[in-house]
C-alpha cells in the first residue's frame, strides 16, 4: 500500500508543479471547498484532520504554506478560542480551480493505466480499510 502511495503522490504532485499546490494541497483545498459549499460554519483543524486521515501537525504543516499565500483563513474558533477553525479563500478557489484539469487529466491517465475497473476496485478496498484503521484507532 505505501509503495503505491508514495508512486501515486509523486505523479500528482509533479503534474500539478505548474500549480505550485502539492497533492495533499489540493486534497485539503477540495475537502474545504465541499464542505464549505454544503455548510455556513468553518471546520476545526482537527474535524479536517481526521477527515482526511491525517494527524494535525500534519495538517498545520500543510496548510502553513496555503495561509502565507492568502489561499487559506486559520483563525481562532469562536466558540473555543483553544482550537482553530480553517477556510479557503478566494485566492484559493481560484488555486484549486486552476489545478483542477492537471489533477483530472493525472486521473484520466492513471485510470487508464490500471484501467477503469481496477481504479474503481482499488479506491473502494481503500475506503473500506481507512473506515477499518479508524474504527480499530490504529
Amino acid at each position: 500500500m505505501r509503495r503505491a502511495t508514495r508512486r501515486l503522490t509523486q505523479i500528482y504532485d509533479y503534474a500539478l508543479e505548474p500549480t505550485g499546490l502539492t497533492s495533499n494541497q489540493c486534497a485539503i483545498f477540495a475537502y474545504l471547498r465541499s464542505t464549505q459549499a454544503s455548510s455556513s460554519s468553518a471546520l476545526s483543524i482537527g474535524a479536517i484532520a481526521d477527515r482526511l486521515g491525517m494527524d494535525p501537525s500534519t495538517l498545520n504543516g500543510n496548510l502553513k504554506p496555503l495561509a502565507a499565500k492568502g489561499l487559506v483563513r486559520n483563525v481562532p474558533d469562536p466558540a473555543d478560542g483553544r482550537g482553530r477553525i480553517v477556510r479557503i479563500t478566494e485566492s484559493g478557489e481560484r488555486s484549486l480551480l486552476k489545478a483542477a484539469p492537471y489533477w483530472h487529466r493525472v486521473r484520466t491517465q492513471l485510470e487508464k493505466a490500471v484501467g477503469s475497473q481496477t481504479a474503481v476496485a482499488l479506491n473502494e478496498l481503500l475506503d473500506d480499510a481507512a473506515a477499518k484503521l479508524r474504527a480499530a484507532a490504529l
